[in-house]
C-alpha cells in the first residue's frame, strides 16, 4: 500500500545528551498479523512492559542497532547482523520491523534447511500436486523483511541460493516463475522490449524495492583446510 506516515529512532548518550544515532523511516500500510509486536518493549526501548531495571546505556546501544538497521533499509541495503549466541540480534531485528511497521518473514537454517524450505514446496491440495512459496520468496514478492536465523549453518546449494537472491535479487522457482530485479524488470518493459502481459507469461516476476533481508549469525572461526 501506500506509505502513511514517517517514524524517527535516536539514541541519546546519557554523559552528555548527545545524540548519537537516528535514523527516519517511512510507516507502510500492511498487514498487522506480520508485524512483530513486543520487541520493542523487551529492549527497553518503548512501551508499558519496557524493564524498568534497564540502564540508559543499554537502552542507547539497542536504540542505536535499531537505527543503524533503519539507515541500511533507507538506502536500499540488507543487513548483516553478527554477534555472540542469544536473542538479542533477533530482538533488534525484529524491534526494527515492529517500529518501522514491516511485515516479517522468519526463516530458521539449520544444517537440514533444503532448497525447497526457502524456495517452494509441492504440496497435495484437493488431489492436485501445488507448489506453495516459501518465505523467501512471499518476502521477495511482496516487500516484506526476511530474516534469516543462522545463516551460518547454511549448506553450499542452499547458500548459493540465498546469495543469488541477495546479490542479484533474482531466484528460479520451481513451477516456472522468475524472480527478476526490480531495476531489470523495470528496464525491459520501460525500453519497450516487452509488455506487462508478455513479461507475465513468461513467468518473470518483479521483486519489489521494499524487500529487504536481516541475516543473523555468530562469528565462525578460521578453518584452514585439510593438509594433503
Amino acid at each position: 500500500g501506500g506509505f502513511s506516515s514517517r517514524v524517527r529512532v535516536a539514541a541519546v548518550d546519557a554523559r552528555d545528551g548527545r545524540e548519537a544515532a537516528s535514523a527516519t523511516v517511512d510507516v507502510r500500510n500492511v498487514d498487522a498479523r506480520l508485524v512483530p509486536t513486543g520487541y520493542l518493549a523487551r529492549l527497553g526501548l518503548v512501551g508499558p512492559h519496557a524493564d524498568p531495571n534497564a540502564t540508559t546505556t543499554s537502552n542507547n546501544k539497542a536504540a542505536a542497532h535499531v537505527a543503524f538497521i533503519m539507515q541500511k533499509d533507507g538506502l536500499g541495503q540488507d543487513v548483516f547482523v553478527l554477534g555472540p549466541p542469544g536473542s538479542y540480534r533477533r530482538d533488534v531485528a525484529m524491534a526494527y520491523c515492529e517500529l518501522a511497521n514491516r511485515e516479517v518473514e522468519h526463516l530458521v537454517i539449520s544444517q537440514d534447511t533444503t532448497v525447497g524450505d526457502v524456495k517452494q514446496r509441492r504440496e497435495i491440495k484437493d488431489g492436485t500436486a501445488t507448489f506453495e512459496d516459501g518465505p523467501a520468496v512471499r518476502a521477495a514478492i511482496h516487500g516484506r523483511v526476511l530474516v534469516l536465523e543462522g545463516i551460518e549453518r547454511a549448506e553450499r546449494n542452499v547458500l548459493s541460493v540465498l546469495n543469488n537472491l541477495l546479490e542479484n535479487r533474482e531466484m528460479h522457482l520451481e513451477d516456472g516463475r522468475f524472480l527478476t530485479a526490480p531495476a531489470r524488470y523495470d528496464a525491459l518493459l520501460g525500453e519497450g522490449h516487452a509488455s506487462q502481459a508478455y513479461a507475465s507469461e513468461r513467468g518473470l516476476v518483479r521483486v519489489s524495492d521494499a524487500f529487504r533481508v536481516i541475516a543473523i549469525g555468530v562469528p565462525v572461526p578460521d578453518f584452514a583446510g585439510n593438509p594433503l
